[in-house]
């Protein structure tokens, strides 16, 4: 996020350069904050998808690419919503809350690019080294006997299936 951060305030302050956009003084702690906390909510889900993946075993090439396959939208529907919601307070009244809304939808869009871009390039330069010391399974083909790993045991599931229900879920409540 780094990055994505350093690129979108460089090119906030190019175009408040050309006119095109009004900054103000605490456009980078703004943009900062909601760049970094959106930025780190949708790689962590990325990443996330691409660890359920590789415990498939799925290999690294696939798993980066199902894995943004089936959490890019998800993510691109949710920073747009994100970005418009920002772009609107340049619509409020109050000179506090439209201030920030056009430079900030604008770092949005560069933080969802790196997101949908670089995150997925890193990870598949880490591969499983992504998730040391745990090691997600290696595809059938590169374990040594062939044969397909034993699933994992999911504790929060066991947790869950273990948890008292609430009196109106009881079967047979009429409520």
């Amino acid at each position: 996020m780094y990055f994505a951060m350093d690129v979108a305030l460089k090119s906030l302050g190019l175009l408040a350069g050309a006119g095109v956009i009004g900054l103000f003084k605490d456009i980078e702690a703004y943009s900062t904050v909601v760049v970094y906390a959106s930025g780190i909510d949708y790689s962590l889900f990325l990443i996330s998808r691409f660890q359920e993946e590789l415990e498939t075993g799925t290999d690294i090439q696939r798993g980066v690419r199902d894995a943004l396959g089936k959490a890019g939208a998800a993510i691109a529907a949710s920073a747009a919503t994100e970005i418009a919601g920002i772009g609107m307070m340049g619509f409020a009244s109050s000179e506090n809350s439209e201030r920030p809304g056009s430079p900030s939808h604008s770092a949005c869009w560069v933080m969802l690019l790196a997101v949908l871009t670089l995150t997925p390039a890193l990870l598949r330069l880490a591969g499983r080294r992504a998730f040391w010391p745990h090691r997600p399974a290696a595809p059938v083909d590169e374990r040594p006997n062939g044969l397909p790993a034993a699933p994992r045991e999911n504790r929060f599931q066991r947790l869950w299936s273990a948890s008292p229900r609430p009196c109106c879920a009881a079967p047979g409540h009429s409520g």
